[in-house]
């Protein structure tokens, strides 16, 4: 039988909300630097406020273009529906600019996410290893996948979600 969430749940959430913070400031600042030292030139670049283009380039253009035109043509097909659906519904309720809302929108998959996997890995393996899952998988390097206008990080929390 399930627990309820009991008081280890608000400590669980702190932990796992200043880990995806630290990671995305980590994130950030790599990506900034890395503009600006090495610019990307021939790959699509997002019309999005500048610190956030690193979260927005090469297959976010597919999902900008599915969320903001549909299936315009047949080599969007490989990309799942669900995620430009959730980057529609955010830019209408909130009127932010598609690649904003596709941005925002992982970021708050990616942290629900971190969430539901700090309290699953606290019922089953106990704190000290729900820590060190948390820190591996913000540290691992395809971690940046989670931040950006890419699917991973709604995929997750749905996968998750399931447990």
């Amino acid at each position: 039988m399930r627990r309820p969430f009991t008081a280890p749940w608000r400590a669980d959430a702190r932990f796992a909300a200043l880990g995806f913070a630290v990671s995305l400031l980590a994130i950030l600042m790599i990506g900034v630097i890395g503009a600006r030292v090495a610019p990307v030139h021939g790959h699509w670049i997002a019309p999005v406020w500048w610190p956030l283009s690193p979260f927005a380039r090469w297959d976010s253009a597919w999902y900008y273009r599915i969320a903001v035109y549909g299936y315009f043509r047949p080599a969007a097909y490989v990309f799942s529906p669900l995620y430009p659906l959730v980057v529609h519904a955010l830019h209408a309720v909130t009127r932010l600019p598609f690649v904003t809302a596709g941005i925002v929108s992982s970021w708050a998959a990616d942290l629900a996410a971190i969430v539901l996997l700090a309290r699953l890995w606290r019922e089953q393996a106990g704190e000290v290893l729900m820590r060190r899952a948390l820190v591996l998988l913000l540290a691992y390097p395809s971690a940046f996948f989670l931040v950006t206008m890419y699917a991973e990080s709604l995929y997750l929390l749905l996968s998750v979600g399931v447990y």
